[in-house]
């Protein structure tokens, strides 16, 4: 690789996963936030629902590109783990400070963090994540609180799946 790729970025909704050739589910845990990926990596990215990637990868239906797994490989495939969207990434992404935030008295706040984590897919390249949350619904060292974890008193940041 002599300069870095450009990928373009794709936007997985509620409900979609993203999946690479019919090797790699991306999934985010939280249905409601919406999630921008650019994969650098040379495989076809695939925007669907998670119910079509989940059975592309179980080989019950035909992948969206021409296959480029060997036969029984769905076999082996399994949970690659949870990964959290946990950087901060607010001031690379979002707007400069005086458009995106109002004055409180001395202290300015954020209306909201954009948030991101790059999965490294050993040997190929990596797919970098980013979601915008509402400040509100953040709290600094705790995470992004949804209705059932306020009501649990637990805390986390957005997660996502990941199938290889």
């Amino acid at each position: 690789m002599t300069k870095r790729p450009k990928p373009e970025r794709l936007t997985v909704k509620s409900r979609q996963s993203l999946l690479l050739e019919d090797l790699v589910r991306i999934t985010p845990v939280n249905f409601q936030s919406v999630m921008l990926a650019s994969p650098f990596v040379p495989l076809t990215p695939h925007v669907t629902s998670t119910e079509k990637a989940t059975e592309v990868l179980l080989g019950q239906r035909k992948p969206p590109h021409p296959p480029i797994a060997k036969k029984g490989t769905n076999k082996c495939i399994a949970s690659a783990g949870v990964f959290e969207l946990k950087y901060d990434v607010t001031e690379k992404y979002g707007k400069s400070v005086k458009q995106s935030k109002y004055q409180d008295g001395d202290n300015l706040t954020a209306l909201y963090k954009i948030m991101s984590v790059d999965i490294l897919i050993e040997g190929c390249g990596w797919v970098e994540l980013i979601t915008q949350i509402r400040t509100k619904d953040f709290v600094e060292g705790r995470g992004l609180q949804s209705q059932w974890e306020m009501c649990w008193k637990q805390k986390t940041y957005i997660r996502i799946y990941i199938f290889a």
